[in-house]
This record gives structure tokens, sequence and C-alpha cells, in this order.
């Protein structure tokens, strides 16, 4: 991973993995590089390809001027404006309409482009990583991402696994999402809890794991108990039969 963070910084990147696998902390973490190696503040605008409504992406993008439609009453400079001299990140990109495809294509090729109402031609000058859910291959094959874009994207690939095909993570994680919630367990318990933890599916990955460590020390806390592995709230359809019956009755937990 540290590998891919160097390597992004210098490139645009494409990040492809499941929901909650760490998408946008792997940019913030190339962000974060970028300001240091760079000794300056990077601008850094992030997108969700898929919360933009369809009929004002355009608008978000690439901004507007004063009166081009009803409700403008301002000029506005666009997420990639605001990108200029920065990091763009263009999360779920494969949810951008056709249009935006192609004023984002010819943005990232000659980093043109032009306001919705204006005429004058603008530059922005800006790195860009982009990441998906889907197989950008097959949309192409199917039509619905332009191939042009996906070939200007390439750079550096970064694969992040589904934290069910990396459970040793989860050995740093619970410790350090414990922490975070100023929660300490005994040394027993904690073992407990990672055993658990890794014995689970994890269809939401990290930020799932996340939200369920959050919880159990939320409910301890509220409670003025200890952190006990058997708190955890957890589907018990998604745990593995390997577990012992140590951990808890997982019979009585829920999703």
């Amino acid at each position: 991973m540290a590998k891919n963070i160097a390597k992004a910084v210098a490139i645009d990147a494409v990040i492809f993995g499941e929901t909650g696998t760490g998408k946008e902390k792997f940019v913030h973490l190339v962000h974060q590089k970028r300001c240091e190696f760079e000794k300056r503040v990077v601008p850094l605008v992030v997108v969700n390809c898929a919360g933009l409504d369809p009929q004002m992406a355009s608008s978000l993008l690439f901004g507007h001027t004063k009166g081009s439609f009803t409700g403008a009453l301002e000029t506005t400079k666009g997420y990639i404006g605001e990108a200029n001299n920065g990091l763009l990140f263009l999360d779920e990109i494969h949810a951008l309409n056709m249009d935006c495809q192609q004023k984002l294509l010819r943005v990232l090729n000659d980093g043109t482009y032009v306001r919705l109402g204006s005429t004058k031609q603008l530059h922005s000058d800006f790195q860009v990583i982009a990441a998906s859910t889907k197989n950008l291959d097959q949309l192409v094959h199917d039509g619905k991402f332009l191939l042009d874009l996906q070939m200007r994207l390439i750079g550096c690939d970064v694969i992040l696994p589904p934290l069910r095909e990396r459970k040793d993570d989860i050995e740093i994680l619970v410790p350090l999402m414990l922490a975070q919630e100023k929660a300490t367990p005994s040394q027993i318990e904690l073992e407990k809890i990672i055993d658990r933890c890794k014995a689970y599916h994890w269809p939401g990955n990290i930020r799932q794991l996340h939200k369920v460590i959050k919880s159990l020390a939320i409910m301890a806390s509220l409670k003025e108990t200890p952190i006990l592995a058997s708190q955890l709230i957890l589907d018990r359809h998604l745990v593995s039969s390997e577990i012992g019956d140590d951990h808890g009755d997982s019979s009585k937990e829920q999703a």
C-alpha cells in the first residue's frame, strides 16, 4: 500500500475496490504526501459522482455563469476549477453520464473546459484519482463508459482487496479503532474481539468494522460495563463456524 501511495503521488491513478475498502482514505494519504513533498497546502476536491444530480452534474463539475439557468444567482468555479494546481478525486466515476464523461475527457487531455452558459475557454491543471466499484472494461464493452476516458485515466491502478481477504490487517485495525474511541478492553477481551472479527465475513469491509467497534465502545460506555467480545454486533450467518464458544453466544446477535 505504501508503494502504491508513493506512485500515486506522481501520476494519475484509478482505485478499484468494494464499498468500504478505504478508497477515500487512500486518496487522503496521497494528498498528505503531496503536501509534504511540495511544502504547500495542495487543494483537494472530493466528488461523489454517484451522488451528482444528472441534471446538475455538468454545472457542478465545470461551473456555470450567473443567469445561465433559473436559480443561477452567481458564477461558480465548479469542482474542476477548484481543483486547479491540486488533486481531484472522482469517486464512483462510472456513475458519470456520457455528457460529463465527454467534457471530462477534454479537460484531462489538454486542461481546457467551458463553464455552463459561457463560451470562454478556461484552464485547470490538476492530478486526478478516480475510484470505482465497477469493472470499467465491462462498462466500456456495454457502451456505458467511454473507452478514450478509460485510456486517459491509465496511470497507476490500485486494487484495494476486501477485508475478508486481508484478515491479518484486523490485528492492527481493531486496536487502532478502539484507541480512537478511547476504549481499553483487557488484553484477553482484546484478543477475543480480534478473533471474532477475523472470523467474520465483513461485507461492508473496513467501514463496517469501524462502525461495529465504535458501537461496541459506545454501548459499553453507556452501560458503564467492561468491553466484551460477546457484545460485538455481528450477523451470526456471516461468522465462521470455526469460532470457539468462549467468544460469546452469537445466536443472540443480530446485524
